[in-house]
């Protein structure tokens, strides 16, 4: 419940709160991988008390910056893509904008079966692997397609996934391992500590 409540209360403070390192802003969006057996860990269990609080606190981000799938790097994108600019001959080569601009670049992405993210990724031609990367290094994210190409710029994105640890032997490859994908996850190994008949209740008042 903890590293959930971190990794979502980083994505909704935004790029702003930070610290260097060498020169570079780390900010607070933070990727976690909470780890543990199926329906004993109570990981599902523990974001749903994490987003009830959340929700007291800021029901506008609840609403507008939570995702549930990461399924292609270019949905990544589209959620906090940028305003899509072209020169029309009509204005005079000036430029016009289509479609919505996308203001609020915070997101976080529950993703409650992380195994199907990581076998989506293996398939050829999916980019998931390097946007994910790319948001949490905070980086300017961006795909060239011919007919549409997507750009985003100072992108907020937090990942929370849930995995068994069969799973997580079972799908996260060496590639995974070695080009630093699995690097830019905090791993948390997660066990229920007590049985509780009518379940656990967060104080509102604490």
């Amino acid at each position: 419940m903890l590293v959930q409540l971190l990794t979502a209360f980083g994505n909704a403070v935004g790029r702003q709160p930070h610290f260097e390192i060498e020169g570079a802003a780390q900010r607070a969006n933070l990727f976690v991988l909470v780890v543990g057996r199926s329906a004993k860990a109570r990981k599902g269990t523990a974001w749903a008390h994490v987003v009830k609080l959340l929700k007291r606190v800021d029901l506008g981000w609840t609403e507008k910056c939570l995702a549930s799938n990461l399924s292609s790097g270019e949905g990544v994108m589209w959620a906090v893509r940028d305003q899509d600019i072209k020169k029309d001959d009509a204005t005079n080569g000036q430029e016009r904008h289509w479609g919505e601009i996308e203001n609020d670049k915070r997101l976080l992405v529950v993703q409650s079966e992380f195994a199907s993210a990581l076998r989506i990724q293996r398939r050829e031609g999916n980019v998931l692997s390097a946007i994910v990367r790319q948001a949490w290094d905070g980086g300017k994210l961006r795909i060239l397609t011919k007919n549409s190409p997507v750009e985003a710029t100072g992108a907020h994105i937090s990942i929370i996934g849930h995995i068994t640890i069969d799973e997580l032997v079972w799908e996260l490859t060496a590639t995974d391992e070695a080009n630093g994908y699995a690097n830019r996850f905090l791993f948390v190994c997660a066990e229920r500590s007590k049985l509780l008949p009518l379940g656990g209740k967060v104080d509102p008042q604490t």
